[in-house]
């Protein structure tokens, strides 16, 4: 009793569903690295990381002498989201910085790229993919980030929403697939954990080299 049409929304519905959960679940691994990375290098020098990480404790008191204590404090303490260990890790290793800044893969401001990326998550975690108001959703990007009225990401903005955003019916929301390429049916939410992957592998390239100085 289905017809056609119908047959062909709930199949995009379906798609489109398990694309966001897909991404969801490709971040949360994403954020168990940034955890496990963060409790490295408290591993291996406890003055990278900040006195509050270890509670109300006197830094020359810690007593934390194993990978799986560092990485059991970091996973208690609430205040480290990924934007948050990111930061960190930008400022314990410089190197971060610098090929962010300068580009990867020839795409600079690689940064702007995961922040857009980690705000996506959050719409579709806390939203169910609708973005209620994208003014509001690019204030938080811009005051994140701290680009101000930057022409250039106001150019990185346009090209991210026109791929990523879908204006149907008056309501906005994140869309991870192209139904309408004629190719055939394009995942693009692919490239989105293909950036995560990328910067996992220059993190971790930027820690090593900063930890056996």
């Amino acid at each position: 009793s289905v017809n056609k049409e119908d047959k062909i929304w709930l199949a995009e519905e379906t798609l489109s569903h398990s694309l966001s959960i897909y991404l969801i679940w490709g971040f949360e691994e994403f954020e168990f690295f940034l955890k496990r990375i963060y409790a490295f290098i408290g591993f291996i020098n406890k003055n990278n990381w900040q006195g509050g990480d270890f509670g109300n404790a006197v830094l020359r008191d810690i007593k934390l002498t194993t990978f799986d204590e560092y990485l059991s404090a970091v996973n208690k303490n609430s205040k480290l989201s990924s934007t948050e260990i990111l930061k960190r890790l930008r400022k314990i290793c410089p190197d971060i910085v610098n090929w962010e800044f300068s580009g990867i893969r020839n795409l600079k401001n690689w940064h702007w790229r995961v922040a857009y990326i980690t705000l996506i998550r959050h719409v579709l975690v806390h939203r169910t993919g609708e973005v209620e108001n994208t003014n509001k959703f690019e204030k938080r990007l811009r005051d994140e980030l701290g680009v101000g009225n930057s022409k250039d990401f106001a150019a990185f903005l346009s090209r991210m929403n026109a791929k990523y955003m879908q204006h149907l019916d008056g309501r906005c929301h994140i869309s991870l697939c192209d139904f309408f390429k004629p190719s055939g049916i394009a995942k693009k939410c692919d490239e989105l954990l293909d950036t995560l992957q990328i910067h996992t592998e220059f993190i971790c390239e930027a820690v090593k080299k900063e930890s056996f100085k």
